[in-house]
Parts: C-alpha cells; structure tokens; sequence
C-alpha cells in the first residue's frame, strides 16, 4: 500500500512506528507530508503542504528547540518537535498528527538530509541579509519596477522568506513567474508607489478654497484657511494648476504624481 501511495502522491517514506506511516517530498518551497494510518479495520491518508522556511528556521535553531513542541498547523495538530541528544549527528525529529507521533533521525535519512541542506541554505540567507546591497538586490528580484529608493514597505524578514524561496526554485525566470510570496510582496511593492484615490478626491475638493485667493472672508473663529493655503503653497505651484484662470484637474494629477513620486514609502 505504501509503494501505491508514494507513487500517486509522488512522496518518499521518511519513517514508520506502529500502524502509523510519514511520507514526505520536497516540492519547490514546500513540503508535501503524507500520513497514512490503519484504524479499526480502515485506513486513513491525510496530506499537508508546510513552507520549507518555517521548517528550516526551527533547525537553525534546533540547539534552543531540544525537547520542545512547534505547531506547524494548529487546526489539525500537526507539530514538530526536536529530540535531546549531546551528539548533533544524533539528533532526530519528531512529527506527530492528532498525537500520533513518528519520530526519524535527521543524518542518514534522505528526508533528514534535505531539511538540514535547507537549514544551511537559510543559515547564507541570513548572513547575505546583513550586507548593504541585500535590500535592493531582493526587491529588484521581486519586481523590476523597482523604485530608486531603496526604502520599501516590505520587511526584513519578508526579504529572507523571499531571498530563501529563490535559492530552492530555479532558474531564476520559473521563481519569478511560480512563487505566490513573489507575487504578494510585488503587489504590496507596487501599492505602496500608487496614489491614493481618496487623497486625490480631498486635494481637488479642497483646491478651490485656497487657490487664487490670499484671505478667507468666512469670519470662522476655527477657519483654518491659512494652514491650509501654507500648505498648498509648500507643496504646489499655482500657476501651474491652472488653465485660462481655472483649476486644471489633469495639471493638479500630474503635480501631485511627481511629488508622490520624491517621497519615500514611509513618508505616503
């Protein structure tokens, strides 16, 4: 039964205790889990797609994790957890699925190898991340659209999540065009460069106030027309909002859009 298994879910088996079997494969930046059971006189197969990152960050730092429990989905009780050996070559891991627990060393164990290649991969993405040109050389990856200024709204660690990705898929075009995380963090990129539609609303319906007028007559005690006309004289140029004395809605788009565009993500 397990031969038919590994061939039609294209997995290996990893481990077996008992009536318990843990099938497993690592396909691009996730891993396939199998895990196939005989209960009462029936059997039972579940699946489950972990990111290979969340696996290789806790066997980085497996030295702290000894004898403890991770949950990799808390909806199904699927956890992950390290056993307590002084030799490192000794180590083994434990996967358990609703408390059925299947244990397997992690050196001498093909599956065992794979997830300690991946610790060391994330290990040189880490030490990469440190360096000054990581920064643009990963949002670069992520999009070519990729701003002058290095600053973003994307994270650190979505950056290592990323840069850790790219080193499992290659070449470098099929990451680009498979990765989901690629394409969220290019969506979030992006957005962060558009203006926003609501501000643009506000700026034409408060245009009208301020230009071409030096006072408000409103005798208002909290008029707060000067503020606002200092502001519209810090940011914009009169003259060039205006087409035969009235307020041109395309001059206004295409001056707010370049100083949109000088502002970093953090400054919109």
């Amino acid at each position: 039964m397990l031969e038919i298994i590994a061939a039609d879910f294209e997995v290996e088996s990893v481990a077996q205790e008992g009536k318990v079997s843990l099938l497993a494969a690592a396909k691009n930046e996730c891993f396939h889990f199998v895990f196939y059971s005989e209960k009462g006189g029936y059997n039972e197969l579940k699946q489950y797609f972990i990111h290979r990152f969340e696996l290789a960050s806790l066997l980085l730092n497996s030295a702290e994790n000894k004898g403890k429990e991770y949950a990799l989905l808390p909806s199904v009780d699927l956890v992950i957890s390290f056993g307590e050996f002084p030799d490192p070559e000794e180590q083994t891991i434990g996967i358990s699925h609703n408390g059925e627990k299947i244990s397997f060393p992690l050196y001498g164990n093909s599956f065992g190898e794979i997830l300690l290649a991946d610790a060391k991969t994330l290990e040189s993405v880490y030490e990469d991340s440190e360096k000054k040109t990581f920064r643009k050389k990963m949002i670069t990856a992520i999009t070519d659209n990729c701003p002058e200024d290095e600053t973003s709204p994307l994270s650190r660690d979505a950056l290592i999540v990323t840069a850790f990705e790219q080193h499992l898929i290659k070449p470098k075009r099929v990451w680009r065009n498979y990765s989901g995380v690629r394409a969220m963090l290019e969506s979030e990129l992006l957005d962060s460069l558009e203006t926003d539609p609501y501000m643009m609303d506000n700026l034409l319906s408060s245009l009208p106030i301020v230009v071409g007028r030096t006072e408000c007559d409103c005798g208002s005690e909290g008029c707060f027309f000067d503020m606002l006309k200092k502001a519209y004289d810090t940011f914009f140029i009169e003259r060039d909002l205006l087409t035969n004395g009235e307020i041109d809605e395309q001059k206004v788009n295409l001056q707010f859009a370049d100083l949109w565009s000088k502002l970093s993500p953090k400054q919109r």
